[in-house]
């Protein structure tokens, strides 16, 4: 679950179960996660066995930026060391000026892209690094390409897939096919983990993610531990709820109600898989 004020106060409150908090990698969300998560496990330790709750990090690692810096990688480390982080993320960004986007410039971003991911499986070993896709524009989906671009980064690779759920229902919306159709075409055969909200119209019309889930949110996650049940993908190795946050967008839209019914929900059909 994504750290949030919200969520600190049910769980302290007893009001919530999870199985981890998941922090951004700011230094400073890190002590308090931290200082929950010992609450919690101290409470739990009499009724043992019961499983920890761990704090775990999302880094801001995106393919555009190049190679990471060493303070960057060994700060990274640091997280890994430190906490339940298992896996480190980036993320298979695009140019903002995606129209102009020719054949020899995609081969100079894949060149950049493939330098990223490959210092980063070098570094923690390709087993422990995912890729996440972003949600497409519409001029990116009049492109048609980025699906292709990231199986091509991923399996050359031998990296794993963080799979978006709100992501893949946003780009779906602009290639006209439903969030199935649009999973389908990802490299699932890479399947590593799942991040799941919901997606909705922000105040100004613009269609955003980390909103309440909906029906249809909860029927593709569904949909995907169905596959993984039946063999046709891995099963990921977690779901991580992105529901609510601590500051900006994310902290305007973090409702311990909505925290409180979704965690359950996810929960029944997490039981399931």
């Amino acid at each position: 679950m994504n750290w949030s004020a919200a969520l600190r106060e049910l769980l302290l409150d007893r009001r919530l179960e999870v199985d981890g908090i998941k922090i951004p990698d700011w230094p400073q969300c890190l002590l308090p996660a931290m200082d929950v998560v010992r609450i919690l496990n101290a409470a739990s330790a009499p009724r043992l066995p019961a499983r920890p709750v761990g704090v775990q990090v999302h880094f801001a690692y995106a393919t555009t930026d190049g190679l990471v810096s060493d303070h960057e990688l060994t700060q990274s480390r640091g997280f890994l060391d430190t906490t339940a982080t298992e896996i480190v993320n980036t993320h298979f960004h695009m140019p903002r000026d995606i129209g102009r986007l020719q054949s020899m410039d995609e081969d100079r971003l894949m060149s950049v892209a493939f330098a990223h991911v490959r210092q980063l499986a070098d570094r923690f070993g390709p087993g422990a690094v995912v890729v996440e896709h972003i949600p497409e524009s519409g001029p990116l989906a009049t492109l048609g390409s980025y699906p292709a671009l990231l199986c091509r980064l991923v399996r050359e690779t031998g990296v794993g897939l963080l799979l978006d759920i709100s992501h893949a229902r946003l780009s779906a919306r602009h290639h006209g096919c439903s969030t199935e159709d649009y999973v389908n075409r990802l490299p699932l055969d890479r399947l590593k983990l799942i991040h799941s909200t919901g997606i909705g119209q922000d105040s100004d019309g613009a269609w955003v993610d980390h909103l309440p889930m909906d029906d249809d949110d909860y029927a593709v996650l569904s949909w995907l531990l169905r596959g993984a049940r039946a063999g046709r993908f891995p099963m990921p190795c977690a779901v991580q709820h992105e529901y609510g946050g601590i500051s900006g967008f994310l902290g305007q839209h973090s409702s311990a109600d909505v925290l409180e019914r979704e965690v359950r929900a996810l929960g029944e059909l997490l039981s399931e898989a």
